[in-house]
């Protein structure tokens, strides 16, 4: 696997349960890093190593050959230390980039995919709408564009687009959602974690079970739950209000986070 982010690791995590000897090579420090904090992202790379997947951080790839037996993938390290790896599959699991020169060539704008106002709506374009991967919208919620690659915004915005069409305006303020099982555990990532100063933990993530609340300023920003995902909705609730919470209660697993957010 060439790649650890979310689909890297997916299908690390579906070939091992098969029986298949995996190793994950990754130019980051830590797996799924645009997802999951450091905690989380070790928790989940532990699970990955007891299964035996071998996991080869700060790495990259040089060239890859195949001489009809086998692939030879050449590696090298920080410290320019090489070697080549024998192996009968690669899986390229790098992410994607937007292919708008098309747009552009036609004159719409685009920056990080295509640049859309808080309607999905090209501002110079009007009679482009844009939505998925591939738009870099204007989120009324957070005040500033963002290009979001899950599944739900995907959805939400089309739905959102279908509305504007059809002459019901609203803005477009979706909070990140996405979502993973891996190794029989569901982890799932609400809000922007890279906006967070602090953090309170619910639950014991030895136990496999806790989510990790993280905070700004004594405001819940985002959180990633590890199979708690009963807890999401409440969260979202607590990410949309903005008002400073006690953390105390946040940690308290005694207090149900739908009543601190009550």
């Amino acid at each position: 696997m060439i790649g650890a982010g979310v689909i890297g690791m997916e299908v690390a995590a579906t070939a091992s349960a098969l029986g298949v000897a995996v190793t994950v090579l990754d130019v980051s420090d830590q797996i799924m890093r645009r997802c999951l904090p450091a905690p989380v992202s070790q928790w989940l790379a532990a699970q990955h190593q007891r299964v035996g997947v071998e996991l080869k951080s700060q790495v990259g790839v040089q060239s890859i050959a195949h001489d009809g037996t086998v692939y030879r993938v050449h590696v090298q390290n920080l410290d320019g230390v090489s070697e080549v790896l024998e192996v009968e599959q690669v899986l390229l699991a790098i992410g994607i980039d937007c292919d708008t020169g098309f747009l552009e060539r036609a004159g719409i704008t685009c920056r990080n995919g295509v640049v859309v106002d808080a309607s999905c709506r090209s501002p110079d374009s009007p009679w482009c709408y844009a939505v998925g991967d591939v738009a870099n919208c204007d989120n009324a919620f957070y005040g500033r564009s963002l290009r979001q690659e899950t599944w739900r915004n995907a959805e939400n915005q089309a739905l959102a687009v279908a509305r504007q069409i059809a002459g019901d305006a609203q803005p477009y303020g979706e909070i990140p959602w996405m979502w993973t099982d891996q190794l029989g555990h569901n982890i799932q990532v609400v809000g922007l974690i890279e906006e967070a100063d602090g953090h309170v933990w619910r639950g014991d993530l030895a136990q496999d079970k806790a989510t990790l609340v993280l905070l700004r300023e004594g405001r819940v920003v985002a959180a990633v739950m590890v199979n708690q995902g009963k807890e999401r909705k409440a969260l979202e609730a607590l990410i949309r209000e903005r008002r400073v919470v006690d953390q105390t209660l946040l940690g308290d697993l005694s207090v149900s986070l739908k009543a601190v957010a009550a």
